[in-house]
C-alpha cells in the first residue's frame, strides 16, 4: 500500500486542497480515496498499519532535536558541551590514523569522527554495546570489534583484520 500525505496547513490554520499532481499520479479514483484527512491511500508493496514512526534523536544534554546525522551519531547538538574522555579519544584517533594509513584510505572511511566521540562517551564494555554506536555495522564491528574495545579498555590494540569492506 502506498499512502501520500500533504500538510493541512503550513501554520497549524485553515485548510490547503491536495496537489492536482497527486491525483494525476494516482489516476481518478483517488479522490475517492481521500479519507479527508490529508492521507490519499493507493496501491503499494507495504501497508503502513500498525508501523510505528520513528521520532527524531534528541540531544542528551539539552533534550533538543538533533538535525544532523553527526548530531545523530554524537548523541547531542553542536553547541552543547562534549561529555567524551578526552584522553581516549586521542587514542581512538590516532588509531585512526594508523589504520587509515596502513589500509591507503582517508581517516573518515575507518570511522568518522562522531563515531569516535560516541565510543569515547559510551565506554562500551563488550561487543553488543559496541554494536548500538552510531557508524559501526555488521563489517567495522567484525574487523574492529577486539581494537576498540582493547583501546576502551585502555590497553594496547591488537591488530585489525585486513579489510572491513
Amino acid at each position: 500500500m502506498l499512502a501520500l500525505s500533504w500538510a493541512r496547513s503550513r501554520t497549524g490554520r485553515g485548510r490547503r486542497d491536495r496537489s492536482p499532481f497527486l491525483e494525476a499520479a494516482l489516476g481518478p479514483d483517488a479522490a475517492a480515496a481521500d479519507d479527508g484527512g490529508g492521507v490519499v491511500r493507493g496501491t503499494g508493496s507495504r501497508t503502513r498499519e500498525g508501523s510505528r514512526r520513528r521520532r527524531p534523536a534528541t540531544c542528551r544534554v539539552c533534550g533538543a532535536a538533533l538535525v544532523t546525522g553527526a548530531e545523530s551519531a554524537r548523541g547531542r547538538c553542536r553547541t552543547c558541551p562534549a561529555d567524551y574522555d578526552e584522553a581516549l579519544l586521542e587514542r581512538l584517533k590516532a588509531w585512526r590514523s594508523d589504520e587509515a594509513a596502513r589500509r591507503s584510505v582517508p581517516a573518515y572511511v575507518v570511522f568518522t569522527d562522531a563515531t569516535l566521540e560516541a565510543v569515547a562517551t559510551e565506554l562500551p564494555a563488550d561487543r553488543g554495546a559496541l554494536a548500538t554506536i552510531p557508524g559501526i555495522g555488521a563489517r567495522k564491528l567484525a574487523a574492529y570489534d577486539e581494537v576498540l574495545l582493547a583501546l576502551v579498555r585502555g590497553e594496547d590494540p591488537p591488530m585489525a583484520a585486513d579489510d572491513p569492506a
